[in-house]
């Protein structure tokens, strides 16, 4: 079984609220991963999130108040951040003495025989041997969880996101665009010397990609050492930058840099050669 709860503990005159796991009716039973036996603890005793921890300010051998129990921080380790809270666990036979309900749990988990695939019809008959139930994948569930979290908010990034393309893509335009007029007469004594259209245009797109790489470049930096620092200044905070996210990004800079290429390359077509032989502004 696997009991969950928002519960709210006394620490230091205050109080502090975290999401409490337990696994297990009686912490005797057998888990086909070790990762999950590691967060069973001691009766008395409680595994705290790293990023609770830090905002209760509670270390290792300190105490949280429910009532009348005292629960010892036996550990802290990253266990669960989803922004909003956080998750503890404590041991089974704490988590019903607590609340008092010995025949009630939260989630029920199933833990298939070697070999034996988590299908649709596994699913199904699952939830038509226990009334009232619904079963899911350990992927499903993961990800129905995730969307409850970040459903709300997940909009609001992606406008913010489509504006920074916007934003960026124009500062890139006008930087390439700016480049471009201000060596106007270099580009109209290639075209004396006999370059080619296509050469020219290459030169454009050459400049603009080495702009939006060096901007790539600068900003993977950036994100990189803003992650690092964040969860130091806010706990709360979660950064998660995977290498995909990366390739990704790179791929939009590379977008964006041909993009950006129309205004530039449509005024290097225009580049008159006899602007060559003219004489230069005083």
């Amino acid at each position: 079984m696997l009991h969950g709860r928002l519960m709210s503990f006394k620490v230091g005159g205050g109080e502090v609220r975290t999401y409490v796991t337990a696994f297990g009716p009686d912490g005797s039973h057998a888990f086909p991963r070790e990762e999950a036996v590691g967060l069973i603890p001691t009766p008395g005793s409680i595994i705290l999130d790293r990023t609770f921890a830090k905002e209760a300010g509670l270390s290792r051998g300190e105490f949280l108040e429910y009532n009348d129990h005292r629960f010892k921080v036996a550990e802290i380790r990253h266990v669960g951040n989803i922004l909003v809270t956080q998750f503890a666990f404590v041991h089974p036979r704490d988590f019903r003495k607590v609340f008092g309900i010995p025949e009630t749990a939260n989630f029920f988990l199933v833990a298939l025989e070697p070999g034996v695939e988590a299908s649709d019809d596994l699913v199904g008959r699952i939830e038509a041997k226990v009334e009232n139930s619904a079963a899911y994948s350990t992927d499903d569930f993961a990800s129905r969880a995730s969307d409850k979290g970040t459903g709300d908010f997940l909009p609001i990034i992606r406008v913010i996101m489509v504006i920074s393309f916007i934003v960026g893509l124009s500062v890139l335009s006008l930087t390439i665009y700016t480049a471009t007029v201000q060596r106007a007469r270099e580009y109209a004594v290639l075209k004396v010397l006999g370059a080619t259209p296509v050469r020219l245009y290459r030169t454009v797109i050459s400049q603009s990609s080495i702009i939006a790489m060096l901007g790539f470049g600068g900003g993977v930096a950036l994100a990189f050492g803003f992650n690092s620092v964040a969860e130091d200044v806010v706990p709360q905070f979660i950064t998660y930058i995977r290498w995909r996210d990366v390739a990704v990004v790179l791929g939009v800079a590379a977008a964006m840099s041909f993009i950006a290429c129309y205004l530039p390359v449509n005024h290097v077509a225009r580049v008159d050669p006899a602007s060559v032989f003219r004489a230069l502004p005083v």
